[in-house]
């Protein structure tokens, strides 16, 4: 009788090649009724649309083809713009409810990789309806007045939006329901604040942006993809950092990130005018820098966390902990006011003026609640009190515009009560345009009330320092 012979076994497959995450996401993703249904609607409605643009006999620059252009737009919007991050949102949710992101946690796997390998499966089945819904992009063409390449455009911003948001979204389904409508609110704040107020880009005496992205394709490509990615990162390291165990710290990476932004940034104020086109809309990787300053601002003390006895500076920057983060922090400002200072050869000296005024009242408006803080080591939920905080002093500001509602009060004046407030001070200075006279007549109060608070954060981490000599993060 014949020995058996084993069978030779295949060589590795195709999944032995990815993430064992990303496998069981896309394997899970693929075969979910979500993914099915949202494939099988757009697939109908795309052949329905195009069947009845066929038997009507559309023409070139009929009303009728701009209807069939909008219901195109509004199919691939919907998936990529509303269902994916949608599915986002509750991916990481839903592993918790149901108790099984444990058992991936216990195969020692980092919380990055975990992530990661969720946003990869939920971009990859984004690619997928886009994939699929390309044969009836083409036909679109042979019915006459559509431009392929202005359309292709739009496409690929519709994809590059839908992969931040969708990193956004795993992002927020970390959080309780209820700090995930606190986001979603402060988050739309933030773009409004910013759209509005110019930040770090009219302290220079300007109310306007006044720049514009290059016109070079390629140049333009290569710095929307690394915005793109700059936000993607932030996100899912924030999603990361909340899935992580104690042993397993994200501030350093988002420290890095926040840092290399800002550097990004000052280059691009120094530069803009030597080129041959204006970098500075690169600023709107502002959001980034303030995220990562005011988290290091409010970090609360790991004690698990390893730390040499005597690291240098600049790595002593990255340790987690507020300690640290209030020289980080500070590293920050002292680039961001050297970019704007320098980057103007023609400043004035009331321009000057204005823009050391401005940026000491900022400092007093973003270190404010950071020293409250220190006094609240306990506190959990620690940027979330950062933020309330923000708005108590944004009530006082509402408050104080209501008082100048009345007759023969001046704005001015009123306004000018709130300079023992660094947050509303700023919120006034806004208010008023960055007058220069209102300026001076808040600054000195202001400016004593910031001198304070960075002789507060001195004496804190002096403090701290005392009681754990080895360690630079409290």
């Amino acid at each position: 009788m014949s020995p058996v012979v084993a069978p030779i076994l295949p060589a590795n497959d195709f999944p032995d090649w990815l993430s064992p995450i990303l496998v069981k996401e896309l394997r899970q993703g693929l075969k979910s009724r979500a993914f099915a249904s949202i494939a099988i609607l757009l697939q109908g409605g795309m052949a329905f649309l195009f069947v009845l643009a066929a038997l009507s006999g559309m023409e070139s620059g009929a009303g009728s083809m701009e209807v069939v252009s909008g219901f195109f737009w509004f199919m691939i919007w919907i998936p990529l713009i509303i269902v994916m991050p949608a599915r986002a949102l509750l991916a990481i949710a839903e592993e918790t409810k149901l108790q099984t992101l444990e058992l991936v946690q216990m195969t020692r796997m980092q919380a990055f990789r975990i992530v990661f390998g969720k946003w990869i499966a939920l971009c990859t089945q984004s690619l997928l309806l886009v994939l699929a819904i390309l044969p009836y992009f083409v036909l679109r063409y042979f019915f006459g007045g559509i431009d392929l390449v202005a359309d292709l455009t739009v496409l690929s911003l519709l994809i590059a939006a839908s992969l931040v948001l969708t990193a956004a979204g795993l992002a927020a389904s970390t959080l309780k329901i209820g700090l995930r409508v606190v986001a979603a609110v402060v988050a739309f704040a933030t773009l409004i604040f910013l759209s509005q107020a110019g930040l770090f880009i009219s302290f220079s005496g300007g109310s306007s942006f006044g720049f514009a992205p290059p016109r070079d394709e390629l140049t333009l490509i290569f710095f929307i993809t690394l915005i793109l990615a700059a936000y993607v990162l932030l996100f899912l390291l924030q999603a990361a950092g909340h899935l992580s165990t104690q042993a397993e710290s994200y501030s350093p990476q988002k420290r890095v990130l926040g840092l290399v932004s800002v550097l990004i940034i000052f280059a691009a104020w120094m530069l803009h005018a030597s080129t041959g086109f204006d970098l500075r809309f690169l600023s709107v990787l502002t959001p980034i820098v303030l995220w990562c300053l005011v988290e290091a601002l409010v970090e609360a003390r790991d004690p698990h966390s390893s730390h040499d006895r005597h690291p240098p500076f600049w790595k002593a920057l990255f340790q987690p902990g507020w300690v640290s983060g209030f020289f980080y922090a500070i590293t920050l400002l002292v680039i961001i006011f050297t970019a704007l200072y320098f980057s103007n050869d023609r400043l004035k000296p009331s321009h000057t003026e204005a823009l050391i005024k401005e940026f000491t009242i900022f400092i007093g408006a973003v270190l404010g609640p950071a020293l409250i803080l220190t006094q609240l080591p306990r506190i959990r939920q620690r940027i979330l009190l950062y933020g309330l905080i923000q708005l108590l002093f944004t009530a006082v500001y509402v408050a104080a515009l209501f008082v100048a509602l009345r007759p023969n009060a001046r704005d001015e004046d009123i306004l000018a009560l709130l300079a023992p407030l660094p947050s509303a001070a700023a919120l006034a200075c806004l208010h008023q345009d960055m007058d220069l006279e209102f300026i001076r007549t808040i600054f000195p109060t202001t400016a004593v009330v910031t001198a304070f608070i960075l002789i507060g954060f001195l004496i804190m981490i002096v403090k701290t320092l005392r009681c754990s000599p080895s360690k630079l993060s409290n």
